[in-house]
């Protein structure tokens, strides 16, 4: 019969090398500065020495009932606040609570729809999370400190008594049986 055989061997034809001429290389004229930039040369250089933290005047330490404590600093330089819960038990302990704080970015509290409750978090300039490490799950709530009685009246009601529809929990099913699957491979 007729066929064609075609046997290639992998290699690097030799090459000639050149030598670099010798000319000075042309130098390009530096860019003309932005028209912001008398603006920026004339800002005050600040003191770049590093504040740390004095953990004996800076942060505030409150013992609450039941061996918890509240750890309180000042924010001098806006008015935007960080609230982090840490509660003591984490996935070491209870290896499906990363599950429940997924579940819990999802909850909204009676009488309220997940989208309204995001509306009403985006109209105070606030925002909240819920995760889970090994050790600890987590609550973090920020936005303006004009704000924070309403987020964490908000928040209080989403953590009483949680509701998630049906459709977050088939999603949140949904992507982790496809994590698995990726794993599997």
């Amino acid at each position: 019969e007729n066929y064609l055989v075609l046997h290639s061997g992998r290699g690097f034809s030799k090459k000639d090398k050149i030598e670099k001429p010798d000319i000075e290389p042309v130098k390009p004229p530096p860019p003309p500065p932005p028209p912001s930039a008398p603006y920026f040369e004339a800002l005050p250089e600040l003191d770049g020495s590093p504040r740390f933290v004095d953990f004996e005047q800076d942060i505030q330490a409150r013992s609450l009932p039941g061996k918890s404590v509240l750890y309180t600093t000042e924010n001098p330089l806006n008015q935007v606040f960080n609230l982090d819960l840490q509660f003591g038990a984490g996935t070491y302990q209870l290896p499906h609570l990363d599950v429940a704080a997924n579940l819990m970015n999802y909850a909204h509290p009676q009488g309220k729809t997940l989208d309204e409750v995001k509306q009403t978090f985006q109209a105070l300039g606030c925002s909240y999370s819920f995760g889970a490490s090994q050790s600890y799950f987590n609550v973090s709530l920020s936005g303006s400190e004009e704000q924070l009685g309403k987020a964490l009246e908000l928040l209080g009601s989403i953590m009483k008594a949680p509701i998630v529809e049906d459709k977050k929990v088939k999603l949140l099913v949904d992507n982790e049986l496809g994590g698995r699957k990726l794993n599997e491979r």
